[in-house]
């Protein structure tokens, strides 16, 4: 249960990443560079809709294609810690950010750094939990939907306490990466004594 845990929290931190930008961007006629990305950085709402769909939602789609085959062949705690990594760290250099064209690469990196989370985060839960629990776990683990998502919507207050989108970015980075760190030494402490499950089916006896 503490990879369960671990995995809801890293979960709901990928969903703020991922949804945080939604909440800070508006286009009513009160909107201010002070508060909303899209007139800090000077985006139209068609330059948006590029956020969301070729900037995240396409990268995302194509990077999914070949991160089961990563999951796969290589170590999936791995894979959890290098791409949560990329995906935070890219969500913090928006706030240096001071035009769409460096905004956009960005937002792609976090899709496709977001997409090697979903197939090494459920076969890890699919290895350690007997098959008749499985579809429990991965409902708690779906979750970090939802609860990144309510998370992600406290941006309308915080936006209105920060100084500048910089700061805003980076609060949430360095928040959500303490949560990941506190989290990650207990994931490798539990491992050290207990390491996963083989997904590979065991030889049969020779006869």
């Amino acid at each position: 249960y503490l990879l369960l845990i671990f995995l809801l929290a890293m979960f709901s931190q990928n969903q703020v990443c991922r949804q945080v930008v939604y909440y800070i961007c508006s286009f009513a006629p009160d909107a201010d560079s002070f508060r909303h990305m899209n007139m800090d950085v000077g985006f139209s709402k068609e330059e948006y809709a590029g956020l969301a769909s070729f900037g995240f939602t396409t990268t995302f789609a194509g990077a999914s294609l070949f991160a089961g085959n990563f999951a796969d062949k290589l170590d999936r705690r791995g894979i959890l810690a290098v791409s949560s990594l990329v995906w935070s760290t890219a969500t913090a250099l928006q706030g240096f950010a001071s035009d769409y064209w460096q905004l956009l690469p960005l937002r792609a990196v976090v899709g496709t750094a977001q997409a090697f989370f979903n197939p090494a985060a459920y076969t890890l839960l699919a290895d350690e939990f007997p098959p008749e629990r499985v579809a429990q776990v991965n409902g708690v683990l779906t979750s970090g939907i939802y609860l990144g998502g309510a998370l992600s919507s406290l941006a309308i207050l915080l936006n209105e306490q920060v100084i500048t989108l910089f700061f805003f970015f980076f609060f949430f980075f360095f928040f959500f990466l303490f949560l990941f760190l506190f989290f990650f030494f207990f994931f490798f402490f539990f491992f050290f004594f207990f390491p996963p499950s083989s997904s590979s089916s065991p030889p049969l006896p020779s006869t």
